[in-house]
């Protein structure tokens, strides 16, 4: 039976959103979280699956995770290009910002809030590189930051074409692995699973899920 596709938001969330080792894991591997930036820890704040998974509202599972600092961390799978995209994705970031500010609560308290784009599709066509991150800027001072608060990273998981024969990062590795589990062959399969504990997690984790004969249909029927 073939795998399923960590490329489905289902799928994704339901590894991922159950699963905070693996998910920190990936996460860490993004060079803004190297050496002393590393995150100490996570917690997941959605990690089940809403029961009414076939309603129109709940086709985006995105994850909502906080790290040790209490900086909110917002996490989305998505498959195919959908119109006003980058608006959606602001949009997602700013909703959960002005919602970690309770009543009463003073600005200050507000967390950075790192949203990642895990894209099964090309949305920067003019830019070649698979990562970028993006912040508030001051128009002719680029080094100049209006605040730290706003992080979007987008990953475009199609412009990893030849990441298998070169990849030599964490995160070139972890991308491959997302982007292309169901046509990976044994060999390269077993490669991967020995080059991290959390790839080897990762993998065994899709094949319950693709076996499970309810959640591949619940799988079929969102998709």
């Amino acid at each position: 039976m073939k795998l399923l596709p960590f490329t489905n938001d289902f799928v994704f969330k339901a590894i991922f959103g159950r699963n905070p080792d693996i998910l920190l894991d990936l996460l860490n591997s993004f060079p803004e979280f190297a050496g002393d930036k590393q995150i100490q820890d996570i917690q997941i704040l959605n990690p089940e699956i809403p029961k009414d998974i076939l309603s129109e509202k709940l086709s985006i599972l995105d994850i909502h995770a906080v790290d040790k600092m209490g900086n909110k961390i917002l996490i989305e799978m998505q498959s195919s290009h959908r119109t006003n995209f980058t608006k959606r994705i602001l949009y997602y970031w700013a909703k959960l910002y002005s919602k970690s500010l309770k009543t009463g609560e003073k600005y200050e308290t507000l967390p950075k809030v790192y949203m990642f784009n895990f894209l099964n599709f090309n949305l920067l066509p003019q830019v070649e590189k698979f990562h970028t991150v993006f912040h508030l800027l001051e128009k002719n001072i680029p080094n100049l930051r209006l605040t730290d608060d706003l992080e979007i990273h987008i990953i475009e998981l199609k412009k990893c074409r030849n990441v298998y024969e070169t990849s030599q990062s964490n995160l070139e590795k972890w991308l491959l692995l997302l982007r292309d589990a169901p046509i990976l062959k044994g060999g390269q399969m077993k490669t991967l699973a020995k080059k991290n504990v959390n790839f080897k997690k990762a993998i065994s984790e899709l094949k319950t899920i693709s076996y499970d004969e309810e959640l591949r249909n619940l799988y079929e029927i969102q998709s």
